[in-house]
């Protein structure tokens, strides 16, 4: 049948997710009201300039001029690769480097594919880790030190109707993995598609004892139903 899971379930999902969009549009709302609008896009871009100096103070402190490969291989033939270029040999305020994922397989005819966005996202989690400042939160100045090279052809880049179920949790994982591992960051994990012990080398590389959950929660009042979306394998720091 189609969809493949519950359909109350599957609309919970989206309900939650809704419900956590506008909870942060009201919350930012709020904050407009009782700051004003331009001390709140002042303090924005300072968040977003603060993520930009940090990633680039990081990546002036590792080895200069690095260039290394990091590679995953799935149980499923499936391989993820990442080519890293270091740019970091003159100032803290030019440091940049290059993620080029151009070595990974096609697109698969499973689920193991990733839409581009997730790619990012694990990118962003992989660099925010080599950050020793606990104070920074992710955010997308963290990107902009970074050329990021994913082919509309990759796994790492699906668009619809490939299938995706896979590419939250195991392929963001192996991409992780891939990223810290060129960086020398960690080895590669030893079993790649158990996100279970690659979280945990994650969490060790963050410093991290432990992980958190975000969930977010929305109620349908018409239905009388509520919703619950939970999503695991997120640092503490």
């Amino acid at each position: 049948s189609h969809p493949a899971r519950n359909f109350e379930q599957n609309l919970g999902d989206l309900l939650a997710q809704v419900a956590a969009n506008e909870t942060g549009a009201k919350q930012l709302l709020l904050a407009v009201e009782k700051y004003g609008l331009d001390d709140v896009k002042c303090y924005m871009n300072h968040l977003l300039d603060f993520g930009e100096k940090s990633v680039r103070r990081a990546l002036f402190n590792l080895p200069k001029n690095l260039e290394r490969e990091g590679k995953v291989e799935l149980d499923n033939g499936a391989v993820v690769k990442v080519k890293l270029t270091l740019k970091n040999d003159s100032a803290v305020e030019g440091s940049s480097a290059r993620i080029d994922f151009s070595g990974s397989s096609g697109l698969l005819n499973n689920n193991f594919n990733a839409p581009r966005a997730v790619t990012f996202a694990a990118v962003l989690y992989s660099v925010r880790l080599l950050v020793a400042d606990n104070s920074l939160p992710l955010n997308e100045g963290c990107l902009r030190p970074l050329e990021i090279i994913v082919p509309d052809s990759c796994c790492l880049s699906a668009q619809y109707p490939a299938p995706v179920v896979a590419g939250n949790v195991e392929m963001s994982m192996c991409v992780t993995n891939a990223i810290l591992h060129a960086f020398g960051a960690i080895a590669a994990a030893a079993t790649a598609t158990s996100p279970a012990a690659s979280a945990k080398a994650v969490r060790a590389a963050a410093g991290s004892p432990g992980s958190a959950s975000p969930a977010a929660a929305g109620c349908d009042t018409a239905r009388s139903a509520s919703a619950l979306l939970a999503e695991p394998y997120a640092p503490t720091s």
